[in-house]
């Protein structure tokens, strides 16, 4: 049995776990509206929802020891009204900006790296030898070879 005050913990664990579950949920949500194509925001939403069943069991099978009490539920859902009603705006309002910084931040890796890695002179050369290349496999591989009968003498 547990006591008063580890219930109270319990509690505040839960509404915690429920404000995480749903701002989580918006966060992925976010990220689908960046996609644009419909099987990748399938196969998300799939991923998102196995991790999250996942990370709920261990959660409730760590905090309590396998115990899952009845307000187990109430709790959670307490935990999505309050992000809901109280800090939903200021959370998307931080994501959103956090995204754009995050994007500049890769973009700007990409310039520094792009020149380490990626030699306009190579990949000229390369793309010429390549062309021919195809060339060369194309005309061998790909064309019909007339029929030519054996003839007797």
């Amino acid at each position: 049995m547990y006591t008063i005050k580890e219930e109270i913990y319990i509690i505040f664990y839960l509404l915690a776990f429920g404000i995480y579950l749903f701002s989580t949920l918006d966060i992925i949500t976010i990220i689908n509206m960046k996609l644009t194509k419909k099987i990748t925001k399938i196969i998300l939403q799939i991923i998102f929802w196995l991790v999250q069943i996942y990370i709920t069991f261990l959660f409730s099978f760590r905090l309590m020891d396998g115990y899952v009490p009845i307000y187990f539920i109430f709790f959670i859902i307490l935990g999505y009204l309050i992000y809901e009603k109280i800090l939903k705006k200021y959370f998307n309002k931080i994501i959103k900006i956090l995204l754009r910084v995050l994007k500049k931040i890769l973009l700007l890796i990409i310039k520094i790296l792009k020149p380490l890695l990626y030699s306009k002179v190579v990949f000229k050369t390369l793309g010429r030898a390549l062309k021919r290349e195809k060339k060369i496999i194309k005309s061998k591989l790909f064309t019909k070879k007339s029929k030519v009968k054996d003839e007797k003498i």
